[in-house]
């Protein structure tokens, strides 16, 4: 049976500012998405080159209007069109009644290993008995995520509040507050449960998440990995890597390995 291991990560607390309004409302940056669209700017790389942004943080953006019921795809002609709630969007704008929005400063949780951007009360202040500790290190810094990559994942992370309390209200804008506002200093822990393997040909070392934490994604995961392999390599007699390679397991050889072995076995043996 595979043993599986707590793993704790260090987590920075950040103070974020942000502006929330209705739920089908849009942001500075998606209104002007939509503008460019009704202007004829039709496809992701006309978006990109009129805002100067890359095709990936246009695409995000695009993908978010589109999950909002603001933007639509013509697969007659595979470009993008403005629906009708759009329209509306922009109709309040353009007749001076902007929907009504919230400023308020929240805490958040910043995973320098991962660049996810967790809700506050995931976080622990301490160490949970029997986890791992993994060390801190500098990592990704909040400052470094692009701004559309930063808004998707504080809307995820308000989104997975909301539902706890029933709310319906949608991020807009985030920025950073006042650094003296925050606690640069805070370091909380979230965690995630992976089984460690090592693999026999190679003896590459490889953790995996039973489940997908929240607010991950695949270059989470990948991150999250990299940073692993990069301890085991570089510090292993520290006592994070240690405890982590005590609950390993040797992967599973595929069935061609186990037949090349066994002929190598047998030609040994006529030997």
């Amino acid at each position: 049976m595979t043993g599986t291991v707590l793993v704790a990560i260090p987590c920075r607390v950040v103070t974020l500012r942000m502006e929330l309004g209705p739920e089908d409302g849009a942001s500075t940056l998606e209104e002007l998405v939509l503008r460019a669209v009704a202007a004829g700017r039709k496809t992701v790389r006309d978006l990109g080159a009129l805002f100067s942004l890359p095709n990936r943080l246009v695409l995000d953006v695009v993908h978010g209007l589109w999950s909002s019921g603001l933007l639509a795809v013509d697969f007659a002609t595979n470009t993008l069109v403005n629906t009708q709630a759009a329209q509306s969007v922009l109709s309040e704008r353009d007749g001076g009644s902007p929907a009504a929005s919230t400023l308020l400063s929240r805490k958040f949780l910043f995973d320098p290993v991962t660049a996810a951007v967790l809700p506050h009360r995931k976080g622990m202040d301490r160490v949970p008995y029997g986890a791992v500790a993994m060390p801190p290190a500098r990592g990704i810094s909040e400052s470094d995520i692009p701004q559309a990559d930063l808004l998707r994942a504080v809307r995820e992370a308000v989104r997975t509040d909301q539902r706890r309390h029933g709310e319906r209200r949608r991020v807009l804008n985030v920025s950073f507050a006042n650094p003296l506002l925050g606690s640069p200093e805070a370091l909380h822990w979230s965690t995630v449960e992976v089984t460690v393997s090592r693999d026999p040909a190679t003896g590459l070392v490889t953790v995996t998440p039973v489940r997908m934490p929240a607010g991950w994604g695949r270059r989470a995961v990948q991150l999250f990995q990299a940073r692993v392999g990069e301890l085991v390599r570089s510090r292993p007699d520290s006592k994070f890597v240690q405890q982590l390679l005590s609950r390993e397991v040797l992967a599973v050889l595929p069935p061609e390995s186990l037949r090349s072995m066994g002929s190598a076995w047998t030609g040994w043996r006529r030997a």
